[in-house]
């Protein structure tokens, strides 16, 4: 993910909703018997996560969290997916280099997520042009504005491109209900239910109402 000045949030939730379908945590849940799967192998392996910063300086949060890159684009590995949180967008404007890396790795067909404003950041490179796109509601009007080639929309919570490799969410919390959505769509729905009680997220569908749950877990086991 890039390393930005954006809402912890927006990077946080997304990563604990990859980081709760893994094998290790499917594991643990299965130890627990609260798992909706019995198998761990139905887990995906341990993510491997890159802070991509413009430098290796570290760069202070809202909230003051301070977050330190791993590295930077001229050496960053390989990457499959791509998370853009969302900065100030009246205040921060994206480093050339960054806005390089994101072009390049849409080109070659890799999937972006960005949560909250980060599409605006994304809509900064040009990808974006003629496309539909999401960001936080309240920021729609001034998106038109700065980025009147996108189609901005407010009437739902996230957007996915037609061939599935653009992932663009509202706000933080949407952005969590997006990546579960993206769990759902690209594994299966046990898959995405298998990691809630380690989250204890209650997912919503597209237009914020709740999403009824398959495999439910009965945590009386617990008592």
């Amino acid at each position: 993910m890039l390393v930005l000045p954006y809402a912890p949030l927006d990077i946080a939730g997304p990563i604990d909703v990859i980081e709760s379908i893994s094998k290790t945590w499917i594991g643990y849940l299965i130890q627990q018997g609260v798992s909706t799967p019995k198998d761990a192998s139905l887990g995906i392996e341990d993510a491997e996560f890159h802070h991509i910063g413009t430098t290796l300086e570290p760069v202070k949060t809202n909230g003051s969290f301070t977050l330190v890159p791993t590295t930077t684009p001229d050496v960053c590995p390989e990457l499959d997916y791509l998370i853009v949180g969302g900065p100030d967008p009246l205040s921060y404007k994206l480093p050339e280099n960054l806005i390089e890396f994101i072009r390049s790795h849409v080109a070659k067909g890799k999937v972006l997520f960005s949560i909250c404003t980060g599409s605006m950041m994304v809509a900064s490179t040009g990808v974006l042009d003629g496309k539909t796109a999401i960001t936080t509601h309240v920021f729609v009007p001034l998106a038109r504005k700065m980025y009147p080639k996108v189609n901005w929309k407010a009437d739902k919570n996230w957007e996915v491109s037609e061939d599935g490799k653009l992932w663009l969410s509202a706000g933080g919390g949407c952005g969590i209900d997006m990546m579960l959505h993206w769990v759902k769509e690209t594994y299966s729905q046990e898959l995405m239910e298998s990691g809630l009680p380690l989250t204890q997220i209650g997912p919503r569908d597209v237009h914020g109402k709740p999403l009824v749950l398959k495999y439910p877990v009965d945590y009386s086991k617990l008592e």
